[in-house]
């Protein structure tokens, strides 16, 4: 299971690459406002929890890449 957190540009471009390598894998987009085929970050770690699950940070913009807390 792989999370891809964010829903912008670059998050829909990561996960082609994601996708590609990891092609028998569940792919979600998570999103701070989840709209359209993103969830909510508490959705994310409902869906996680108990699974091998491994979320990618995919904001172009590495200083709001900085401001998202270790969770």
């Amino acid at each position: 299971m792989k999370f891809i957190y964010s829903y912008g540009g670059y998050a829909r471009e990561t996960v082609r690459n994601i996708r590609q390598k990891f092609p028998d894998e569940d792919v979600f987009f998570v999103d701070d406002m989840p709209i359209d085929q993103a969830i909510s970050y508490e959705q994310a770690r409902k869906l996680a929890k108990n699974q091998d699950a491994t979320f990618v940070i995919a904001f172009a913009n590495a200083k709001l890449r900085k401001q998202k807390p270790n969770r």
